[in-house]
């Protein structure tokens, strides 16, 4: 049990669950195609769902990148502060 809790609280897990959650919205647009056996509410939520991760995916980019560089001048810091 122990095993498995540790391995629900991981990062890798929870960065998997984050990949799977975004390519499963992405793709809900693909099922509610136009001529469908669908109501016509579920095309408007896939349509607004999918215009919803497409502006987080663009928001996310320059905090992830941000992070990496600020990620990148810890570690220069640390090695050099420790040579003075």
């Amino acid at each position: 049990m122990q095993k498995l809790v540790s391995f629900l609280r991981s990062k890798a897990t929870a960065v998997k669950l984050a990949v799977f959650s975004v390519v499963a919205l992405a793709s809900s647009g693909a099922f509610a195609q136009e001529g469908s056996s669908l109501p016509s509410w579920t095309t408007e939520i896939a349509t607004e769902s999918e215009a919803a991760v497409t502006d987080m995916s663009a928001l996310v980019g320059p905090v992830i990148g941000a992070m990496i560089v600020a990620l990148v001048v810890i570690k220069l810091v640390k090695r050099f502060s420790s040579k003075i």
